[in-house]
């Protein structure tokens, strides 16, 4: 079963739709968003743990502030290729952005490759996942 949570943003900001298998956060998107489709928002509204971790996380995010924890997430369908592009936006120092260019470049020297498209880092960040990404280091 799905779950969901309404999180209310400051000013300024659309309010952030999460969901949640009941132990993961699976989808964290902001309302409006162009690929609304593929979320999951017709399910059982529900207080759970995960979600008042999360909502704790964005609440210090907005705040100006580095959260000191990640709440626990699962992604589906993750190949090894979009593992590894998460991994590196993991690594994103807070305040700090990398374009997807800036990603590419970096799996393409761990590789030993010359060249790797940025146009597939964007497709694997875009591609099924439901949970949107901001610095988590």
């Amino acid at each position: 079963m799905i779950y969901k949570k309404i999180y209310k943003t400051p000013e300024g900001f659309s309010d952030i739709i999460l969901n949640s298998d009941g132990k993961y956060l699976t989808g964290l998107w902001f309302e409006g968003s162009r690929n609304i489709k593929k979320h999951k928002i017709d399910c059982e509204e529900k207080d759970l743990p995960i979600f008042n971790k999360t909502s704790k996380w964005l609440d210090i995010y907005f705040s100006g502030n580095k959260p000191d924890f990640t709440p626990e997430y699962k992604i589906e369908n993750l190949t090894p290729f979009r593992k590894e592009v998460i991994d590196i936006m993991n690594s994103i120092h807070f305040g700090k952005t990398l374009t997807y260019n800036d990603i590419s470049k970096v799996i393409a020297k761990k590789r030993g490759i010359e060249k790797m498209s940025s146009q597939a880092v964007g497709g694997a960040v875009r591609m099924e996942s439901n949970l949107y990404y901001y610095s988590l280091s």
